[in-house]
């Protein structure tokens, strides 16, 4: 993901003092990049379609680049929020095509607002009986559902 071919050198400036702002009330040091929270954030998309085969701790970590995403989104004037608009939503609809509503929420500590990738579990789960296991609390029931598919990958 090219951002530089999408943004003003401007635009692209907003963005860069944008997430180094983030960042810093967040106490990263690191610098903020936010084409590789971009390609975490489509990395992680993928591999939920795939068949997500982690527990669910990880699966926290995996859709956490979408929060500083969200950040940056929030804080950018309009004419930018169109333009990382059109970069997201098509991982963004991908990331709602491959999981379903859950009925416990995953992150232990408040979500931003309107964080629905924290509301929905994958569609399709891979891994070890123990990482299913680890699953089960966040489907409906004591079983896990039909309308999700399970695989056990050794």
């Amino acid at each position: 993901m090219k951002l530089e071919t999408l943004f003003t050198a401007e635009e692209q400036q907003i963005l860069d003092r944008i997430a180094a702002e983030i960042q810093q009330s967040h106490q990263r040091p690191a610098t903020p990049n936010l084409e590789k929270k971009l390609q975490r954030w489509a990395t992680a998309v993928t591999r939920i379609e795939a068949g997500y085969r982690w527990p669910s701790y990880e699966y926290q970590n995996d859709v956490g680049p979408r929060d500083f995403l969200q950040e940056v989104f929030n804080a950018t004037p309009p004419s930018v929020q169109t333009k990382l608009t059109a970069v997201m939503k098509p991982w963004d609809d991908r990331f709602i095509a491959s999981t379903q509503d859950a009925p416990a929420i995953l992150e232990l500590t408040p979500p931003l607002a309107g964080a629905y990738w924290y509301l929905r579990v994958p569609r399709k789960l891979a891994g070890s009986p123990d990482v299913l296991d680890d699953w089960a609390v966040y489907y409906d029931g004591p079983e896990l559902p039909a309308s999700a598919e399970f695989f056990i990958d050794w």
